[in-house]
């Protein structure tokens, strides 16, 4: 049998093209095999014309997930809902062990990092910019100094994975441009290939580099955010969906804040995320 895929968080940009990408890219990957995990309805209604299985999750609802994970037989799960808090991470790994034991078959968990956490500006050492430098004992050592690196989570995530037995990667993808935030605006305002391939890898067993190994960061250049927005502003603009095809800079951080639904502490991460 087939292994089953899970991938949280599916309704958004990047997880929707993970399972765009799938289907069309990967043959041997069937709709079946691929369960959606979404909160409300209106995201399982913007994903159900994929033909994937649609999965309405609270991940925080720990027994609800297990059972899920268990029933659907799920080996392989892309965690892109939420790069930061451990909480959610963690007992997704849990379920992966007991599923690993259950069946004696592989199980892999792809975790979505955030971009900022390794940049020089956010006190990342230079001399560390591949994925195959020291990425997690430079992460672990340089924990505290970012709010990003703060949780740990990539480290608590790979140290735990392996505990449990399951092979752990960490795919570190770009920002995308803020889209929702100028859509809700009417205005623009300045401020995933590697996770298919990895989850093909996983079909197939083949052996990638994994764990303290297993980071991928997602990034073929640097492009300068603040000359990046002008593009889309002219994009939206010729569409109808914002006001005007320059760029504004946001007035406040409170503003910035509220319009792209995030915490105000965490608008530093977005400004330092390349």
């Amino acid at each position: 049998m087939s292994p089953n895929i899970l991938i949280t968080g599916a309704a958004g940009y990047i997880r929707g093209s993970i399972i765009a990408d799938l289907l069309s890219e990967y043959l041997e990957i069937t709709k079946n095999q691929v369960f959606a995990a979404v909160i409300t309805d209106e995201q399982a209604e913007a994903l159900s014309t994929l033909g994937v299985n649609i999965l309405k999750l609270d991940l925080s609802d720990e027994q609800t997930v297990t059972n899920e994970i268990s029933s659907h037989k799920i080996s392989v799960i892309v965690h892109a809902a939420n790069s930061i808090n451990p909480g959610l991470a963690l007992p997704l790994i849990n379920d992966l062990g007991k599923q690993k034991k259950a069946a004696g078959k592989p199980t892999d968990f792809t975790h979505t990092s955030g971009l900022s956490a390794f940049y020089a500006n956010s006190g990342w050492p230079q001399t560390i910019n591949k994925d195959t430098d020291a990425v997690f004992e430079t992460e672990k050592e340089f924990a505290d100094s970012y709010p990003v690196r703060k949780y740990k989570t990539d480290v608590m995530v790979i140290e735990h994975a392996q505990t449990q037995g399951v092979t752990p990667f960490v795919v570190v993808p770009s920002i995308v441009c803020l889209t929702q935030a100028s859509l809700k605006l009417g205005k623009v305002y300045k401020f995933d290939e590697n996770i298919c391939r990895i989850i093909q890898a996983a079909l197939h067993n083949e052996e990638i580099p994994s764990g303290k190994n297993g980071y991928y960061f997602a990034v073929a250049h640097d492009i300068d955010m603040w000359d990046f927005q002008d593009h889309p502003a002219t994009a939206m603009k010729a569409r109808g969906l914002v006001s005007s095809d320059t760029p504004d800079v946001y007035p406040s951080d409170e503003f910035a804040a509220e319009a792209i639904d995030v915490p105000v502490e965490f608008l530093e991460a977005l400004y330092k995320s390349g």
